[in-house]
C-alpha cells in the first residue's frame, strides 16, 4: 500500500471511533440505557426491562420511599426493602408504608433482624 492512503485511511478511522464514542454518550445520556433510566417510571416501564427487580429497587432507593418496593410484586417486596436497608445501610421505617398489609410483611421480615 503506498503512503499516501495513510492519512486519509487514518482520518475515517478517527471519525468512525469519534462517532461511534459520540453517540453511546448520546444514548445514554437520552436515557435509553438501561443505567440512565428515570427515576420516575413507571411500573409498567419497570416490567419492561431486562431487570425488573434492578428498576423496583432503583426506584425505591432514589425516593427514599419504601412503599415503591410494593411494586416489585408479592414475592419480591420484601426483598427489595432488605435491599434498600442493606444497601443504604440504615432502617427501613415500616410505619411509613401505607399498605396495612404489606406494613406488617415488612414489621415481620425487616424488625426480628434488628437485634
Amino acid at each position: 500500500m503506498q503512503k499516501k492512503w495513510f492519512w486519509p485511511l487514518g482520518l475515517i478511522i478517527i471519525l468512525i471511533i469519534g462517532g461511534v464514542i459520540f453517540w453511546r454518550i448520546e444514548t445514554y445520556k437520552n436515557g435509553v440505557g438501561f443505567l440512565a433510566k428515570d427515576q420516575n417510571q413507571s411500573q409498567d416501564d419497570c416490567a419492561q426491562v431486562e431487570y425488573p427487580f434492578a428498576c423496583f429497587l432503583d426506584r425505591a432507593m432514589n425516593a427514599n420511599d419504601p412503599n415503591l418496593c410494593a411494586d416489585a410484586g408479592a414475592e419480591k417486596r420484601v426483598d427489595c426493602l432488605k435491599a434498600c436497608a442493606e444497601i443504604k445501610v440504615t432502617e427501613i421505617d415500616c410505619p411509613r408504608i401505607s399498605s396495612p398489609d404489606f406494613q406488617l410483611e415488612c414489621q415481620t421480615a425487616i424488625q426480628p433482624s434488628k437485634k
